[in-house]
């Protein structure tokens, strides 16, 4: 469909409400723009109809710009730190009644997100709140937590602290955007579980989800099938291992283990196919149709526990095919953009939900370049044709994807053209056949005739899938991994494609020179980032509670410093994006340091890292620029700065509790300190 400007305001509108929380969080406090809001939008109320019929541009500009503050407005106001019924507005509360959302196991310990309904200083002066929190369990023995459980504790929360490790994934952030800033840990004796359970919508689903994953479990004996069954069709991700969710990411089939727009729309596909029964173009047709697909998208929301993944795809088709079935020129772009208002309306934060960006983007990128791509080769051959379909799908929803996903994963699979020939077909048959063996064993039981014909074929396709799919990864620079995009390099590409789109709307000489000024504006910055970050010569104390590590970057090159290290998985988390950003070339290479024992001279920098007992023995008349310390290290600071002239003290973040005393002993000897528990991790440039 054509891309005129006039026929998609809402997709106007779309933008300038999205412009608006984005930038929410830079504006003043919220009272001032509670009375300057009102102001501005009364006089632009006025004004608007003032000039309802002289000046259509300029009214159009007042409309967005009203648009635009009512965007900065509703992300401050959906900010739980601002509302007084928040749990943290309670002084001095430390007993609190909480629900269960929901609940992962970690370790021995249960996480769980839980809202505080009743929160205060004792039992006799609680107050009904509102908010939620991170909270960990240790289980007891007798009274699993579950979803739904209510529980009354008495402990002390604590704001959840942001991660101060460079380039490292902000899990504070990602909490912040869904309305939890608090987190609390509860041993076994600080807590106590009520008899009755709430019973919300969403507690019924999970718990109606957990029902059908036992029907999966009783008819699916491989793991990996398993895994990829309750994922794909029920929304459940957690029994994935790391080597099958890297195997899906690498061939860029990760989307179909995620419940989303495509899994809606082959249920609503699947639903239409039932009812071509239904004939007539009368409005009880239309309707009946309509019903009962909004009914089976919605159901398979509820049972795939209503994530918010899965309910912005149900709210979002179910807009679309109630355009579509009573005006069948329906704008997509309208459709789209109207859907983004509705879920940004009841709650901005989507907004910064990398599944909600994926998703508009990756339809939007198809309802534009489908028809470009597509005219790109047309075969004769019916088979070929529906194949260059099937390609033209997945090269137009990466064309808006694919920076995204580089810049948040850092990595890009390049055959996910030949994986979109086999995921998408399958992920028709696989959410079938699933949803016939949930409705038979639901109905007839899990051992009638049925139920075990399609549990056979239900994991033999998924053991096949699964094949396909490792034997793809196997393929030959199947992913491109390692790469980095610096937020100013992502603008810049997603200018050079908004040119692009303007350029084959409008076909004016201005975007395409836009177009060229973007992308060359982009190929210089990224050159130019790469050669100065290689050129950094800088030393990283990381901040990791249980381990000790320090990475020297020099001129391109990497060189790990550790005393030891007990569990690789959680160095590869904290350093991973930090080391891609500074562009690596080799991390084998031996550098040229002049190293003995717990001393390395590099250039001018006399270091003295995780030191020995053997290091008070020796003397240096030159300062030690920098000493890290970890638990193990040797630390008797009295005995250290005896012949030694310490200029920077670092405690890592194994030091635990001893740091208090050596704080204090620094404090003495006035050597400056850094302790990256509390001060975070240390970026010290060569």
């Amino acid at each position: 469909m054509p891309l005129g400007i006039k026929n998609i305001p809402l997709l106007k509108l779309a933008f300038a409400y999205t412009l608006g929380i984005y930038l929410g969080d830079y504006f003043l406090p919220l009272d001032i723009y509670t009375v300057s809001f009102s102001i501005f939008l009364t006089g632009s109320c006025l004004l608007l109809l003032y000039l309802l019929d002289r000046h259509t541009t300029l009214k159009s500009m007042m409309l967005l710009t009203t648009v635009f503050y009512a965007g900065v407005m509703q992300m401050h106001l959906r900010n739980a730190l601002n509302s007084s019924s928040h749990f943290s507005m309670i002084p001095e509360s430390k007993i609190h009644l909480l629900s269960v959302l929901e609940v992962k196991n970690i370790g021995q310990k249960k996480r769980a997100i839980c809202k505080v309904t009743y929160s205060g200083n004792s039992l006799e002066n609680l107050h009904r709140c509102t908010g939620k929190m991170m909270v960990y369990f240790r289980p007891q023995i007798n009274k699993p937590i579950s979803v739904g459980s209510r529980v009354v504790c008495k402990s002390n929360y604590f704001i959840e602290k942001k991660n101060t490790n460079p380039k490292v994934f902000d899990y504070k952030k990602y909490l912040n955007y869904r309305g939890i800033y608090h987190r609390m840990h509860l041993d076994s004796s600080s807590y106590f579980i009520l008899a009755n359970e709430e019973s919300t919508l969403k507690i019924k689903a999970s718990k109606f989800r957990d029902l059908c994953n036992n029907v999966f479990s009783h008819h699916i004996r491989d793991s990996n099938a398993l895994a990829v069954a309750a994922a794909m069709v029920l929304g459940e991700r957690n029994l994935l291992t790391n080597e099958l969710y890297d195997a899906f990411t690498d061939t860029g089939a990760v989307h179909v283990l995620a419940v989303s727009g495509l899994h809606v729309g082959i249920i609503s596909w699947l639903i239409f196919q039932l009812l071509r029964f239904i004939r007539g173009r009368s409005l009880y047709s239309k309707l009946t149709k309509l019903i009962l697909c909004l009914t089976a998208i919605w159901s398979f929301a509820f049972i795939t526990g209503a994530a918010a993944a899965v309910t912005r795809s149900a709210i979002m088709f179910s807009l679309f095919f109630t355009a579509k079935s009573f005006d069948k020129s329906a704008n997509p772009y309208n459709v789209l953009s109207g859907a983004a208002l509705l879920m940004l309306f009841f709650n901005p934060n989507y907004l910064f939900q990398a599944g909600f960006q994926f998703s508009f983007l990756a339809l939007g990128g198809i309802f534009f370049f489908y028809p470009y791509v597509k005219r790109w080769y047309m075969p004769e051959n019916k088979f070929l044709q529906k194949i260059w379909n099937g390609v033209a799908v997945s090269i137009s929803a990466q064309l808006l994807v694919s920076p995204l996903a580089i810049y948040y994963f850092h990595k890009l699979p390049t055959y996910f053209w030949l994986t979109g020939l086999v995921a998408i077909p399958a992920a028709f048959i696989i959410l079938g056949l699933g949803l016939l063996l949930l409705c038979s064993s639901l109905i007839f039981g899990q051992d009638n005739l049925l139920s075990k014909l399609v549990g056979i074929s239900f994991e033999k396709l998924l053991i096949v899938f699964n094949e396909i799919i490792f034997s793809i990864q196997k393929l030959p620079y199947c992913s491109a991994d390692g790469l980095w995009l610096s937020t100013p390099s992502l603008i810049l590409i997603y200018g050079a494609l908004i040119s692009l789109v303007l350029h084959l709307v409008l076909r004016k000489s201005i975007f395409t020179l836009a177009l060229l000024i973007f992308t060359l504006t982009q190929s210089l910055l990224h050159n130019y980032e790469n050669h100065h970050i290689r050129k950094e010569r800088k030393l990283v104390v990381y901040d990791i509670y249980s381990e000790s590590l320090i990475d020297v970057f020099y001129d391109g090159y990497l060189k790990e410093i550790y005393p030891i290290i007990n569990d690789r998985s959680q160095i590869t988390y904290t350093t991973f994006n930090n080391r891609i950003s500074q562009r690596i070339i080799d991390s084998d290479k031996e550098l040229n340091f002049q190293s003995q024992g717990s001393f390395h001279l590099i250039d001018d920098k006399l270091l003295c890292l995780y030191p020995t007992e053997e290091v008070i023995r020796k003397t240096s008349s030159k300062p030690i620029d920098l000493m890290v310390i970890s638990k193990d290290s040797y630390s008797n600071l009295y005995k250290l700065s005896k012949n030694l002239d310490i200029k920077l003290l670092v405690l890592d973040g194994t030091i635990g509790h001893k740091k208090y005393k050596l704080i204090k002993i620094a404090q003495k000897l006035n050597i400056p300190v850094h302790v990256t528990s509390d001060d975070g991790a240390l970026e010290y440039y060569i």
